[in-house]
This record gives structure tokens, sequence and C-alpha cells, in this order.
């Protein structure tokens, strides 16, 4: 939150109330469009590791583990649900993310 004043005070005019405001909407997260856009920006991760290929090895993940985490977040849309479950599947296949414990 401090962050985001210090970056949009400093813009002139009406610049910084401008953004600032849809910055407190996505934080307090009431609207449907700033689920939304969260759920977005919470699927990035797991798009990020499956297109890289760095999987989740390193944090020793699985996709039981996976689902707990994320499905709560994408829910918010079927498409977005699918998309996470197309990224979730596709890391299982390429052996990027173990299946489950």
């Amino acid at each position: 939150m401090q962050v985001a004043q210090r970056h949009f005070t400093p813009l002139p005019g009406p610049l910084g109330t401008e953004f600032l405001s849809p910055w407190h909407e996505y934080e307090e997260g009431v609207t449907p469009e700033a689920r939304l856009v969260h759920g977005v920006d919470r699927l990035n991760p797991a798009l990020m590791r499956l297109l890289t290929g760095q999987g989740w090895q390193d944090v020793g993940a699985h996709a039981t583990a996976l689902d707990r985490v994320q499905l709560p977040r994408v829910q918010v849309s079927e498409t977005l649900t699918a998309l996470y479950e197309e990224v979730r599947d596709a890391a299982v296949e390429r052996a990027l993310l173990s299946a489950a414990f």
C-alpha cells in the first residue's frame, strides 16, 4: 500500500488518484473484476514454471498441493479454472510436476 502511494502520488494532476483507485480495488478484492485480476495474477507463476520448464521440483510441490493453493484463487471464473487445470495437467504430463503424494 505504501509503495503504491509512493509511486502514484507524485504523478501529475489527477493521475495519482486515478491510478491509486484501481490499486485499492485490486487489494481489497471486493469487486468481481478485482477477484478476476487477482486470479489471473496468481495463475502467472504456474504458467511461467510450465513455459520455462522450471517445474516444481525446487519446492517439492505436487499437483494435489498446488490445487489446494491455486483452485480457490482461480475459481472466480470457469475459464480461468479451466486454464489453470490445463497448465497443471500439462506440467504433470511433462513430468514438471508430480501428480500427487
